[in-house]
């Protein structure tokens, strides 16, 4: 599978779904984080740039972001334990045999699941976003939104959201899938194309998310980005913190 954050901007007020407020709770966080996930951008005068070698075919195409999803309300959902065991079960790398099955066959495990994992097609998002082609985004740009209460036009939240579903959908059509190690490299040195070519216009109004802010928002890679944003999605007895609204109402 393919892993990715997404991050955005600042505008208007509106947008988040339900409830919402962020708590500043991430030991993990960098500047900036794209784990895996990259865009797409026709192979071309980039490709020779970026020293990036293509599989035949897995090249970007011009797309048009789609609109914004907006998060999920945060929620009681999970311990601590149920998001560790999640990640270590289903997306760490060595999981023994069966063990996401398992995980996810206990019933007591069934709401946090729910709530930390959703599909690209839902019409609001959870911690992780799940893609028909067997790649994985952490949802970052809903993090921004929580933290901004504002997913509205200019927002950094937008703008973050544009540029990491620029960088999947161009990518998304010509590429393997996800679910092998080929596919995913294939995939991915795609994506780093896209980023400097399609959706070069999209990765720089990204670059809002690099505001102090978002601190509880960025990680070092897929595995704390998976733990801190379960958490700030999904954990019970998750405080909110920062500046972000303590009554998650959206102005």
């Amino acid at each position: 599978m393919t892993f990715a954050s997404v991050v955005g901007c600042g505008g208007d007020r509106q947008g988040v779904a339900g409830d919402a407020s962020v708590d500043g709770a991430s030991s993990d966080r960098v500047d900036a984080f794209v784990a895996e996930d990259s865009t797409g951008s026709p192979a071309s005068d980039a490709e020779s740039d970026a020293g990036l070698d293509t599989t035949p075919g897995c090249t970007p195409e011009a797309v048009t972001p789609p609109p914004f999803v907006p998060p999920r309300a945060p929620r009681s959902a999970c311990t601590d334990t149920q998001i560790e065991t999640f990640y270590a079960d289903c997306f760490a790398s060595g999981a023994p045999a069966g063990s996401c099955d398992t995980f996810k066959g206990d019933p007591d495990n069934s709401p946090c699941i729910l709530c930390v994992q959703t599909d690209s097609t839902d019409v609001a998002w959870g911690a992780v976003i799940q893609f028909s082609n067997d790649t994985v985004l952490t949802n970052v740009s809903g993090c921004v939104a929580l933290v901004d209460q504002d997913a509205g036009p200019g927002s950094c939240a937008v703008a973050h959201e544009a540029n990491e579903l620029c960088l999947q959908d161009s990518c998304a059509a010509n590429c393997p899938s996800g679910a092998t190690s080929s596919g995913y490299q294939a995939f991915q040195q795609c994506q780093s194309l896209a980023g400097i070519g399609v959706c070069k216009q999209y990765a720089a109004a990204a670059q809002c998310d690099q505001a102090v802010r978002y601190t509880s928002c960025l990680y070092a890679d897929f595995q704390s980005g998976f733990l801190g944003l379960g958490r700030i999605f999904c954990e019970a007895g998750r405080d909110a913190g920062g500046d972000a609204a303590s009554d998650g109402a959206v102005e």
